[in-house]
């Protein structure tokens, strides 16, 4: 991923839209995958296209008007799932950055909206009393992208700071200890350790990654706290 671990960093701030322009960057693409920025100027647009696979597009700053045949309107914190082979467009009516995650096909999503409808993120999780949430928006072989919410006084412990979220623009929240109060992030795992953990942690010299990867994302927060 081109982008460096262990730093904050503003998706906004860094990737600012110019006038008159269109621009895009592109931080992951592998094996089907792509992550990108969108910087887009005052009154610029994208033209509809058909694609063979789905997007999720996440408004960082500005507003975005999903156009072609299933229009909506996104403001910063909302998102849209592109439809499958269906016309698809961006316009945008202010100076607007989102996220774009272009996902394999063989990708399978659990959004709390179908496509072609927008939808906050923020409201896809649930804040649990004293607990932390996880619910897996998308996965497919070598890419899984998890959205967690923190209830107030929650944290992770030093040890499972491996797993903790590291790659999520303005909401890097992670420290060793940390205790949080009451956040939402998001976290995507790319690449072969997506797929096989335990194989990919073994080679890394690194055999400790796979139990936790394993116990938190996979078996729930309730089997992983009673440990």
């Amino acid at each position: 991923m081109n982008e460096t671990a262990g730093r904050t960093f503003s998706i906004a701030d860094e990737n600012s839209a110019a006038e008159g322009c269109t621009i895009s960057r592109a931080i992951e693409d592998s094996n089907g995958n792509t992550i990108s920025y969108f910087s887009l100027g005052q009154d610029t647009d994208i033209s509809a296209e058909l694609y063979s696979y789905p997007k999720i597009h996440y408004v960082v700053s500005g507003t975005l008007e999903e156009t072609g045949a299933n229009p909506a309107t996104l403001k910063a914190g909302d998102a849209y799932l592109t439809p499958i082979d269906v016309p698809s467009g961006q316009h945008a009516t202010e100076d607007t950055v989102y996220l774009e995650i272009a996902l394999a096909k063989d990708s399978a999503t659990n959004l709390p909206a179908e496509a072609g409808k927008a939808f906050t993120l923020a409201d896809a999780v649930p804040y649990a009393d004293g607990r932390i949430v996880n619910r897996d928006l998308a996965h497919n072989a070598h890419l899984k992208l998890v959205e967690m919410a923190f209830d107030a006084g929650t944290g992770l412990s030093g040890r499972c700071a491996p797993t903790c979220p590291r790659r999520r623009g303005d909401r890097h929240l992670r420290r060793q200890g940390a205790r949080l109060p009451g956040r939402l992030c998001l976290q995507v795992r790319c690449g072969r350790q997506a797929r096989h953990p335990r194989r990919q942690a073994l080679q890394d010299g690194a055999p400790h990654l796979p139990r936790l990867i394993e116990n938190r994302c996979r078996k729930g927060y309730e089997s992983w706290q009673k440990r």
